[in-house]
Parts: C-alpha cells; sequence; structure tokens
C-alpha cells in the first residue's frame, strides 16, 4: 500500500523544496516546511494510513536511504525520525551492486537486519520516502523489509512526482492544478 501525503510538480514551491532539503546549501525553510507537512499528516491521518494497512498501529519505521550519495543516514531520516520516536527505527543499507540510477525493482538493493516480533505483535513498517518517481526504490525496500520479518509494510511519501510532459499525467496535472491543497483532507477518506 502506498500513500502519497501530495503531488509534486516540477517548479512549485513543494518540488523546490523537496530537491533543495538535502542538498549542500540545505534550506531551513524548506526543511521546516516538510517537517511540519509530515507532522501534521501523522497526527491527524496516521489512523487513516493503518486502517488502510489492516494493522492496529506501526511498530517500527524505516525510511528508503539515498541510493546516490553514501551517507550515514538519509536527511529525510534525520529531519523525520523524531516525529515518530515511538516507533522502533530499522536501519536499511544500500547494496553497491545495483546502479544508483536504476529504475527498475531490484530485491537485493537494500540491506535490513531482521526483524523480531514483539509485545505489539507482528512487525508492521511504515516505509518513509521524499519522492514516488517509478516507486523502484520504495519497492525494493518494501521487499527487503518483508524478507527481514515485516509482516506489513505501508509506503508513505511526501510526494508523488507528475511528470507534465507524459500525456497520460495530463488529466492528474489539471486536476492537481484546479485542487487547493487542504492538509485537513484525508487522502483516505477525503475528510
Amino acid at each position: 500500500m502506498v500513500t502519497a501525503v501530495t503531488y509534486r510538480v516540477r517548479g512549485n514551491q513543494h518540488d523546490h523544496d523537496l530537491r533543495v532539503y538535502k542538498a549542500a546549501y540545505a534550506s531551513e525553510a524548506a526543511k521546516t516546511r516538510l517537517l511540519c507537512l509530515f507532522w501534521h499528516f501523522s497526527k491527524y491521518h496516521a489512523r487513516c494510513v493503518q486502517a488502510q494497512a489492516g494493522v492496529g498501529g506501526f511498530t517500527h519505521v524505516a525510511f528508503v536511504p539515498s541510493t546516490k550519495t553514501a551517507r550515514k543516514s538519509h536527511p529525510l531520516q534525520d529531519l523525520l525520525a523524531p516525529v515518530v520516536p515511538r516507533l522502533s527505527l530499522v536501519r536499511l543499507g544500500v547494496n553497491a551492486g545495483v546502479s544508483p540510477d536504476s529504475r527498475e525493482f531490484a530485491p537485493h538493493w537494500f540491506t535490513a537486519d531482521p526483524l523480531a516480533a514483539s509485545g505489539a505483535g507482528a512487525p508492521a513498517v511504515l516505509l518513509v520516502d521524499d519522492t514516488w518517481v517509478t516507486g523502484a526504490r520504495a519497492q525494493s525496500a518494501a521487499y527487503r523489509l518483508k524478507q527481514a520479518g515485516a509482516a506489513t509494510v505501508a509506503v508513505l511519501v511526501l510526494a508523488r512526482q507528475i511528470n507534465p510532459d507524459w500525456t497520460h499525467s495530463r488529466p492528474l496535472l489539471t486536476a492537481v492544478e484546479n485542487t487547493t491543497f487542504d492538509a485537513a483532507r484525508c487522502v483516505h477518506h477525503s475528510h
């Protein structure tokens, strides 16, 4: 299951924030806007995501790591992990044997330590990523988490990328451009 908090269209403010929050010249304002978006969504819509995933609650959180830049942790993880402190953090590693530019599902792209059931039951992981373009990285990470013992993996992305150059994206882009974003409206239940 994949939940996108919002859409990302080239040239809009959200697109800018998602490009610069992890750059060497990272914008504190961009980080703050992304943090607030995630915090608000987590506070008011986490139960809806749990219901869609068929779990009473998540036990773990993981962040899709960068495949292009070797880092101790992804800037998204550094920024957002404090918002979900009650969840156990699962650290995903990157297998250098997969091209960082791949746009295809790769079952061995990531590594993860085994997950064990706890008092809360079978591991249910909330997998967070900044942008869904093809979904290859998130799907590969979800696969690895399932192999590590997760009973459920729900993907939450801050934005679903819309490419205006793709003809089949035009109806969605038109709908997005003609709708005012409302953080209070639930993506799953439209209320």
